[in-house]
């Protein structure tokens, strides 16, 4: 909604994920996935949650194997690979294809949308790395997200 018209509908994480409207929330863009509880961890107080396109590891919330979760995910929270990283302390990295670039509303900022399956994810970079990393849409990227930055 703005001034009293609706400027967008439809499914939460498609909405969410879309270039095309202004960004809301406290300014903070990001995507809401639904998934499922793959796995605990108990060793290590770790969740997979799974979700068409990939899955993502999160601190446990206390759920169970097969429960249904949300998923929020912050474009700060995200970062672009060319290649597949090697290892990190980033333990979540998704294989997607970069399908939407715009500026972003901060000066110097760009949003960029990376599909994986069904599922798309927003990464807010810099337009230094966009340009350094020659990014187009159609490109193959590794998105990755830190666990503690993650809860559902």
């Amino acid at each position: 909604m703005e001034e009293g018209r609706v400027i967008g509908s439809g499914d939460l994480a498609e909405t969410l994920s879309r270039l095309d409207l202004p960004v809301r929330l406290g300014d903070e863009p990001g995507v809401v996935i639904e998934s499922r509880v793959g796995s605990i961890e108990p060793t290590w107080h770790l969740t997979r949650l799974d979700f068409d396109g990939g899955s993502v590891w999160i601190r446990d919330p206390g759920m169970s194997v097969g429960e249904r979760a949300r998923l929020r995910i912050l474009a700060s929270d995200v970062s672009l690979a060319r290649e597949q990283p090697g290892k990190s302390s980033i333990q979540n990295v998704l294989q997607g294809r970069i399908d939407g670039i715009r500026h972003d509303e901060q000066p110097g900022l760009a949003l960029v949308r990376v599909s994986m399956g069904s599922t798309a994810l927003l990464a807010r970079i810099t337009q230094r790395a966009v340009a350094e990393l020659a990014l187009q849409v159609g490109d193959s990227v590794w998105a990755q997200v830190k666990s503690v930055a993650l809860a559902r």
